[in-house]
């Protein structure tokens, strides 16, 4: 069985190494908000006007790369890592919602999907059920 250690570092590592490469040949200066354009060219995704898939993949490395420490951290101190997840997870994405990378209507189904799950258990834990 292989070492659950280096799971993460591996996830991590290869999260990381996509960024680099997207500014390996660029000039001197980077754009934040040109990432997922770059990103997207590199991979050889197909073109459009929004580069929606280099949005997502830029807004997804950025979850992974906050959400894996936080879910390991709880794990180790055997705490619930659902809350901690929950507040990282809603904080980053509204962060790619106002770069510009993740897209509104999809960061509202989260949160409609996320006030359900808790609004459910908030009412079976009021009414005693």
């Amino acid at each position: 069985m292989m070492n659950t250690k280096i799971i993460p570092i591996l996830i991590l590592i290869l999260t990381l190494s996509l960024i680099p490469q997207v500014y390996a040949d660029s000039e001197s200066d980077v754009n934040l908000m040109d990432l997922p354009k770059q990103l997207s060219e590199r991979l050889g995704l197909p073109s459009s006007n929004n580069y929606f898939v280099g949005r997502i993949l830029a807004s997804l490395i950025l979850l992974i790369v906050t959400l894996l420490p936080t879910i390991f951290a709880c794990s180790r101190f055997n705490k619930d890592s659902a809350l901690p997840s929950l507040i990282v997870g809603l904080t980053v994405l509204s962060f790619c919602v106002a770069l510009g990378w993740f897209p509104v209507w999809t960061f509202i189904i989260i949160i409609l999907v996320v006030a359900m799950m808790y609004g459910r258990m908030l009412a079976d834990y009021i009414g005693g059920g």
